[in-house]
């Protein structure tokens, strides 16, 4: 049952990778007036993101002095990589087989780092199975046997094992999505002082972490990338990256009423062209 549940999940994901690629192409102009609103708003304002400029600042002088040359540092990115693979596979309904740090061990055999090679039960198919003959799947099962191997290359030696169903949306997610920003949001909610500021602080912190990291593998992590198809991630990245840093800079400003008038901006020329024609004289 949940098998058949999450297939179909796959199946209309898969259908809409491209319109949601075109989408994405046709509401980045739209966001870049969004952000330009969103500009007018903070220099109007300037006090109100003072504690995010401070974590977001705070992070930036951290990494480029101490963090980019700790080992903690390449955990952290890596662990949130995988979490955010976690995350999108729960949202759509897939059982995640297995999170764990690999063991250094023969890290250079690609078929021991391979998690479908460690696999006892695992079922080998043949050249007459349905898989060969589906190229979808066959496109699917690429994706996921690259993203095991980069992931087995990394040098946190983290991987996330999915069954035999996944989509774009997954494997894209960890290269626009801040998962490190909702997790330190919430831890900061029960620190003491709350006057001070922490939330706001802990939201600039992850910001920072977040445009660092997805930079760095966005450069590095090139055979993921590969696999879901360089156009689709240039027509679909940029958008939703300009997205979700805006909703993070408006959360700081106004909290969820920020968030909600930068998404309101960047629909707003839509609304007016739409109010104009459906207004105009016949």
């Amino acid at each position: 049952m949940m098998q058949r549940f999450y297939r179909r999940v796959d199946w209309w994901i898969e259908r809409l990778k491209w319109p949601v690629a075109v989408a994405a192409v046709l509401w980045t102009p739209l966001l870049i007036w969004a952000w330009v609103l969103l500009g007018y708003r903070v220099m109007d304002q300037p006090f109100a993101s003072l504690w995010f400029a401070a974590g977001v600042l705070l992070f930036f002088v951290s990494w480029k002095s101490i963090l980019r040359y700790q080992s903690l540092w390449r955990w952290l990115v890596r662990a949130e990589h995988e979490a955010t693979h976690l995350l999108f596979a729960a949202l759509t309904g897939h059982p995640v087989l297995n999170w764990k740090p690999e063991n250094d061990n023969n890290s250079n055999d690609p078929d021991h780092n391979d998690p479908d090679n460690n696999d006892p039960n695992r079922i080998i198919p043949k050249r007459s199975d349905p898989i060969y003959s589906d190229p979808q799947e066959t496109t699917r099962k690429v994706a996921r046997e690259s993203h095991s191997k980069a992931a087995s290359n990394r040098s946190s030696k983290m991987a996330v094992e999915f069954p035999s169903s996944s989509n774009w949306l997954i494997q894209i997610a960890p290269y626009f999505f801040p998962t490190a920003a909702g997790i330190l949001w919430i831890a900061a909610i029960f620190i003491p002082l709350g006057f001070l500021g922490w939330t706001t602080i802990a939201l600039g912190l992850a910001t920072g972490f977040h445009v660092t990291s997805t930079i760095i593998e966005i450069r590095t992590d090139r055979d993921e990338l590969q696999q879901l198809g360089w156009r689709f991630c240039w027509m679909f990245l940029p958008a939703a990256n300009l997205m979700v840093l805006g909703c993070l800079l408006s959360f700081s400003q106004e909290g969820f009423t920020g968030i909600f008038d930068f998404l309101s901006d960047s629909i707003q020329p839509i609304q007016t062209i739409v109010a104009y024609f459906a207004t105009r004289p016949e």
